[in-house]
């Protein structure tokens, strides 16, 4: 019961932020395992969703996220292998969350000219988020 403690605290104190920032590169198509053993304890029945009549319900949604996604190439919404996005707009807004915006920096393997070229984009995207954040 230890372990499951530590668990509950750790998803007590996710919901308990008032906005959520999640900065992460693209790791094989998808995102870091550390980052995925993160969602995979605060993904819990009861605490962060719960099965209806109806099927599945959010309990941790009802507040803003922003997610900085860099990644190494472009890609675009209806990529096949562009996992990452996907996932984590899935996983969270199968949690509740509804108010997801995203910051791509991409292509990060490029040419230095294009990287600072997409560096910039993203600040400027990540800057207009913000002030209304």
């Amino acid at each position: 019961m230890k372990k499951w403690s530590e668990i509950e605290k750790i998803i007590e104190q996710f919901k308990s932020a008032d906005k959520y920032l999640i900065s992460t590169p693209m790791w094989n198509f998808s995102i870091p395992y550390k980052l995925k053993h993160y969602i995979d304890i605060i993904v819990q029945p009861s605490y962060t969703f719960t099965v209806t009549d109806t099927g599945y319900k959010g309990l941790a949604g009802g507040k803003p996220i922003c997610l900085i996604l860099a990644r190494g190439a472009s890609y675009d919404n209806d990529s096949p292998i562009a996992f990452q996005k996907k996932y984590l707009e899935f996983i969270l807004g199968f949690i509740g969350f509804t108010d997801i915006k995203n910051v791509f920096c991409q292509p990060m393997l490029a040419d230095e000219n294009t990287v600072k070229k997409a560096q910039d984009a993203a600040i400027n995207n990540a800057k207009t988020i913000a002030a209304a954040f």
